[in-house]
């Protein structure tokens, strides 16, 4: 909020707000007045300042806020309903902050560079293997040839037969530090193959040669209070956020795939009736 530059009574209205969201999204402007000490006026610059249409606009605003707070909240895992809320707001979590970071330039980029490109390849570990392999299937679907692998020996193997100016290479890995995936990156990139990395924001700290690299860096958020690192189920559901993101755009993008979806899905319903 400070780097919007407010006056002092405009931070201290953001700091009563922050208190006591319920009181705000219940009230109107004039008991909001009497109960931040300002003058109406005030308070309505400040609703303009925040490029909210109204009152009514930033008091659904922090009520969804406040609903997404509350789903999101991690409690002791020492009964089966407090598990399940925990499991849901890790997955609820890493889905709504995966879609406020995309980078909806590089995302289209990596689309398109995917429906060109004569070879495209995956490549993922353990969880981050069924992420890729998840996307690598549906393309395959759609008519767009692809392989997966797990296997590190096997994917560079593959990646030295391609042409290099007309491949690409999409690694699954959060961490941004697993050896595998690195291996891998580093074959690519010392053969001008394309490289796209799906990875968490927490890689963004890491120092990794590769990674930078990297023609495109696609990330997806992750819960800060998971313990639980392998596998991650927050990261798990980011990385899936972004390969369906990838599927849904090359699928409008690409004519030829959505007819070879829509033809897939007639042959797959006759099959079920027959």
């Amino acid at each position: 909020m400070k780097s919007l530059k407010l006056t002092d009574s405009e931070q201290y209205v953001i700091d009563q707000i922050d208190k006591d969201i319920e009181y705000f999204i219940s009230n109107n402007l004039k008991n909001l007045s009497i109960k931040y000490n300002v003058g109406e006026a005030t308070l309505i610059r400040l609703i303009k300042k925040l490029e909210y249409a109204s009152l009514k606009a930033m008091q659904i605003d922090y009520s969804l806020k406040t609903k997404t707070n509350e789903l999101t909240k991690i409690y002791p895992p020492n009964s089966s309903q407090n598990i399940t809320h925990n499991v849901s707001s890790f997955e609820i979590y890493s889905i709504l902050e995966s879609k406020n970071i995309v980078d909806h330039e590089q995302l289209k980029q990596v689309a398109d560079v995917i429906i060109a490109s004569k070879s495209v390849v995956f490549f993922g570990v353990e969880a981050s293997y069924l992420s890729a392999l998840f996307l690598s299937r549906n393309l395959q679907k759609v008519g767009i040839n692809n392989t997966v692998y797990e296997s590190v020996h096997g994917c560079i193997t593959n990646l030295s037969f391609v042409e290099s100016e007309n491949s690409v290479i999409i690694i699954f890995c959060s961490s941004g530090l697993t050896k595998e995936a690195n291996e891998v990156a580093k074959y690519a990139i010392n053969n001008n193959i394309k490289v796209v990395w799906i990875t968490s924001t927490n890689s963004i700290e890491v120092n990794n040669a590769n990674l930078q690299k990297a023609n495109f860096k696609l990330y997806h958020s992750y819960h800060k209070n998971e313990t639980l690192r392998f596998p991650s189920i927050s990261s798990s559901s980011g990385q899936m956020f972004i390969s369906n993101l990838l599927f849904n755009l090359i699928l409008n993008t690409d004519k030829n795939a959505f007819e070879t979806l829509e033809k897939s899905n007639l042959i797959l319903k006759d099959w079920n009736n027959s």
